[in-house]
């Protein structure tokens, strides 16, 4: 079902925060809900009878079921619809009742099912914990670009609904580049050399601050995304089979796209407030724009400070259209170097 369901990874996703518990025997997440269905027959939640014991067995981590399970539950209620999805979970086993609040939230019972759930999502976005390994022994030395590329790869993948294309703000992009990969169960031991801090939203930066341990460097990043229906792209043409709309053949166009420079030249849509007719390049640079913004924050006390006593770096984040990561970086004087690079794997 995980690996084949876009409402769970969402779900999940929005679940993981700071104060979920790992301690080696226990890995929880609260997820708050609603509605949950008190009695269901298994026509409610499945078109196919034989779905069933096919969900239950996938669950259970048998991977040669899996990809069959994606090509026959795709368009199942359960895959699609949040009560469905969390009520079936919970009746086999993937889910149980939080110790706190149970009237108002679920939790991975243990450490071997979070594990489960997190190789799912992996699969489903074609990533492997070999690859994110290596990654993540990168980013020891102060390198976020490969991780980066996997998330790119990630969120390609995943957003191509139009409420994803639309809604996918910086926050939702950070976070999601936090659970998914520096936060995943499946690499609790390469996640421990890393100490990592997010920015509360009251501080108004959507930033993120990773250490690695014992002296490594602190990677600082300042997240920014633009939403592909705000920017100025040619659709492409329309794909074979179901109706695809223009936000989701603009992302087809900057798909093609294989280098910064024709990205930071994308200009922003005549009907965008505040920002029409610009291109990216230019708002990035100009004053109080995001270039002028990261400057500001790694002259700030907290980060002089930080700097004083271990090597820092500091990157701008750019996510265009949930399709394409910018990566620009500062320098020790706050000015941007001269070009960003698009991140690759």
């Amino acid at each position: 079902v995980l690996a084949a369901s876009s409402v769970a990874t969402g779900i999940l996703g929005d679940a993981l925060n700071d104060d979920s518990i790992s301690d080696g025997n226990s890995w929880r997440v609260r997820i708050p809900y609603e509605g949950l269905q008190s009695e269901f027959r298994l026509s409610d939640l499945v078109c196919y009878p034989v779905v069933y014991t096919v969900c239950i067995i996938a669950f259970l981590d048998n991977d040669n079921l899996l990809p069959f399970v994606t090509v026959i539950i795709q368009h199942i209620d359960i895959t699609e619809n949040k009560s469905s999805w969390l009520t079936f979970m919970l009746y086999v086993g993937g889910l149980t009742f939080a110790n706190q609040m149970p009237d108002k939230q679920l939790q991975i019972p243990n450490l071997v099912a979070a594990q489960r759930f997190a190789r799912a999502i992996l699969k489903r976005y074609q990533l492997h914990t070999s690859d994110i390994k290596g990654a993540l022994q990168k980013l020891a030395t102060g390198d976020i670009s490969t991780l980066l590329g996997y998330y790119q790869r990630l969120m390609s993948i995943r957003d191509i609904g139009d409420s994803d294309l639309k809604n996918k703000s910086e926050e939702h992009h950070r976070d999601s580049f936090y659970y998914a990969l520096l936060k995943n169960p499946l690499l609790l031991e390469a996640n421990a050399e890393f100490e990592i801090t997010k920015s509360p939203r009251s501080s108004g930066r959507i930033d993120l601050l990773i250490k690695a341990l014992p002296v490594g460097p602190t990677v600082i990043t300042e997240w920014k995304a633009l939403r592909i229906s705000f920017l100025d792209i040619q659709p492409a043409a329309p794909p074979p089979g179901p109706y695809r709309s223009v936000d989701f053949r603009k992302a087809l166009t900057l798909n093609d796209i294989s280098d910064a420079s024709t990205v930071l030249q994308l200009k922003f849509a005549p009907y965008d407030k505040f920002r029409a007719g610009k291109t990216i390049r230019e708002w990035i640079l100009e004053t109080s724009g995001p270039g002028d913004q990261l400057a500001k924050y790694w002259a700030s006390p907290e980060i002089i400070e930080l700097r004083r006593t271990q090597k820092a770096l500091a990157y701008l984040v750019i996510v265009v259209g949930s399709r394409k990561v910018l990566l620009w970086e500062l320098s020790d004087e706050g000015k941007l170097l001269k070009e960003p690079q698009l991140v690759s794997e």
